[in-house]
């Protein structure tokens, strides 16, 4: 079952935040009956980019509709991961795929990329847009990365299906205002996935803290990991602090690069003491690259 929502806060910020999320969600519901209109079996639309083909669901109001409307992908981080990429013979490991908009353009830039998606509804199109793109050295794992293996609750969100997670141990009505509740399969990546990876780009929505657990020999070999830190996520996906969240990140990583701030912090006693006021101050960094100061090819910094 959903745990009890919290309480929005009173005043007129709560109420522009629900009528925000109701006019998303009417517009959500109104790409959907317009796709329907092709007729019953249709599932979603194709969009040209200059990278390939994509197929989308227009109903999602984030990537899909900004695909849709401006076919554009996000350079900076397609860009970053190209430069991750300078190694010999790179693998790649995107967990948190989505339809594939950052794996599938830098997929000819690494010898193998491995994807992992648990949204089921998302994992399909991402399935059918590597079919699409032609790629041959991309690998799909349907599941939700944790610490333990086995099923967890997770929700699948409309409006922003990149928005889909766990079942947050705290949920708000931003959470659950359009999300459909069901059980998908979760994994140890340390178990699934055999091969050597290089670079690691997490986006799991406040569930980073249950994959890097189970992902510590992966985490071991790894010359990069990129992920978000989103203040809110922490608290209500995982309900953890800083201190905990970074705990799971190898002390091997002594340095941490924010590309959209150009901004590289140095040891882990300064990258703690950056986090934590990222994180009292509720101010998100949208990617934080992971890295150790003396194995850094990229030349991050």
């Amino acid at each position: 079952m959903i745990p009890l929502l919290s309480k929005a806060r009173n005043g007129l910020s709560g109420w522009n935040k629900r009528r925000k999320l109701k006019r998303s969600l009417r517009a959500s519901l109104a790409a959907s009956e317009k796709l329907a209109s092709f007729g019953q079996y249709s599932s979603s639309i194709c969009v040209e980019t200059s990278v390939g083909p994509f197929l989308v669901d227009p109903a999602d109001q984030k990537i899909g509709r900004n695909l849709l409307h401006l076919g554009k992908l996000n350079q900076l981080e397609i860009d970053l991961l190209k430069k991750l990429s300078r190694l010999p013979h790179p693998t790649l490991l995107v967990v948190g795929a989505h339809i594939g908009t950052l794996a599938l353009p830098v997929a000819k830039h690494f010898e193998r990329v491995i994807v992992v998606e648990a949204n089921p509804k998302t994992a399909r199109l991402l399935k059918r847009n590597i079919a699409l793109q032609q790629h041959q050295n991309v690998r799909l794992i349907q599941a939700a990365a944790s610490d333990t293996p086995g099923e967890l609750e997770f929700l699948l969100n409309r409006v922003n299906s990149g928005g889909s997670k766990r079942l947050p141990k705290v949920a708000t009505e931003s959470y659950l205002f359009d999300a459909e509740q069901q059980k998908v399969s979760a994994v140890r990546l340390d178990d699934v996935v055999d091969e050597l990876v290089d670079v690691i780009l997490m986006d799991i929505e406040g569930g980073e803290i249950f994959a890097l657990q189970g992902m510590r020999r992966l985490l071991s070999q790894a010359t990069y990991l990129s992920v978000e830190f989103l203040p809110h996520l922490i608290r209500n996906v995982a309900s953890v602090g800083v201190d905990e969240w970074l705990h799971c990140i190898p002390l091997e990583f002594d340095s941490a690069h924010c590309p959209d701030q150009d901004l590289t912090v140095f040891g882990r006693g300064q990258i703690l003491e950056f986090l934590r006021y990222k994180f009292e101050s509720f101010s998100n960094v949208d990617q934080l690259v992971f890295f150790c100061a003396d194995r850094n090819p990229a030349g991050l910094g």
